[in-house]
């Protein structure tokens, strides 16, 4: 993997660099699962393989009276990991877990690569840079998250928020490039984010700079070609969004978009949050 982009990286996905070590991670969320509210059935610990015997950890967590058939997969920002929610607790107004009681079904929450409980437990020399996250592993880990759940579930809501919506996007139009027969399984909602992170990451004149390090996510090109194959999509976006500003909101993009594509805005000043407007509306 480029060096260049590893670097880069630490911008991209700060989450990297929150967490002291995978054993305090790994304590915040063994300390979350002993203490289960009557409000979750049960919560599975999941290691699903991405590349090179590497893979992410993961959690499956169920609340009580379940529908098994569905799942929402939850493809998090670049500034959040598992041990910030589960620190918060299941019933705290976080996006995931207000998805999950809404929708009474599971929801498979993972930490990227390099992040979290994904992170290796030797985390130093050249063993770190080799575990950095990067645009491409995030990408890589959102599909393998994506397939797995689609080999236990029947049908998917694929959530992203902020970068996680860039990640989820590019994500599953690789899987359906490679399924296409898939398509009518997977609800697509891109929550909060952007067309290209070289949009918000750097001026318009400079807006190259994000290739030229390797920080680069096209959301865009992906976005448009799921719509085309008939994805069932819903672009959330909060107008007095304080992180991904206009000229870089994948909504602004819906209008030249053909398929099933819905819209839903909140004027609230917020970003990544699920705000009572939008979840009235899904």
């Amino acid at each position: 993997m480029n060096l260049a982009a590893k670097i880069a990286g630490l911008v991209a996905i700060p989450a990297q660099l929150f967490d002291s070590s995978v054993s305090t991670a790994n304590q915040v969320v063994e300390t979350a699962l002993q203490h289960l509210p009557d409000s979750i059935e049960k919560v599975e610990r999941i290691f699903i393989p991405v590349e090179e015997g590497r893979g992410v950890q993961a959690l499956l967590i169920y609340p009580t009276g379940a529908h098994r058939s569905n799942c929402i997969v939850y493809n998090h920002p670049n500034t959040n990991t598992l041990p910030y929610y589960l620190s918060r607790g299941f019933e705290s107004q976080l996006p995931p877990f207000q998805l999950m009681f809404k929708r009474k079904c599971p929801v498979l929450l993972y930490d990227y690569r390099g992040t979290g409980i994904s992170r290796p437990e030797i985390f130093e020399g050249a063993n770190f840079v080799n575990h950095m996250p990067c645009v491409n592993t995030t990408s890589a880990d959102a599909y393998a998250v994506l397939a797995y759940a689609l080999n236990r579930f029947a049908h998917i809501e694929l959530w992203g928020s902020s970068f996680g919506a860039g990640v989820a996007t590019v994500a599953c139009d690789a899987y359906l490039s490679e399924n296409p027969e898939q398509a009518c399984r997977i609800r697509l909602f891109h929550h909060d984010s952007f067309t290209r992170i070289g949009a918000v990451a750097f001026p318009k004149e400079f807006m190259g700079l994000a290739s030229f390090l390797g920080t680069e996510l096209d959301a865009e090109i992906p976005m448009r070609r799921l719509a085309a194959r008939g994805v069932k999509i819903a672009i959330l976006c909060h107008t007095n969004d304080p992180v991904i500003r206009a000229g870089a909101r994948m909504a602004e993009i819906l209008p030249s978009l053909r398929g099933k594509v819905r819209l839903i805005e909140s004027a609230h000043y917020s970003h990544a949050s699920l705000t009572e407007d939008m979840l009235q509306q899904i």
